[in-house]
């Protein structure tokens, strides 16, 4: 079964599947310990180097952009507030 993670970012194409299998990690470590920094939620320092390589090669993208982690879950709120799945026409 997939985590709410996986289903809420299941329109993410960061143009390799290994980059959205990470992106979800990233999202279930952070979620399941809001309070905690990304070192102390991953858990492991191949799972912290991980993630900061993750956001350090995405920093110049707009959240806009089609590729962005954060577009698909843009698109998922839209729809689920009863909008288009385009949220530039909201």
């Amino acid at each position: 079964m997939q985590s709410w993670a996986a289903r809420e970012l299941k329109g993410v194409n960061l143009g390799d599947k290994r980059l959205n299998q990470r992106l979800v990690k990233i999202v279930e470590a952070l979620c399941e310990h809001p309070e905690m920094s990304i070192p102390q939620a991953g858990g492991s320092w191949a799972a912290t180097k991980a993630a900061y390589n993750f956001f350090a090669e995405r920093a110049g993208e707009s959240p806009r952009n089609s590729r962005s982690p954060s577009a698909p879950m843009a698109r998922g709120s839209s729809i689920r507030r009863g909008g288009t799945s385009d949220s530039r026409h909201q």
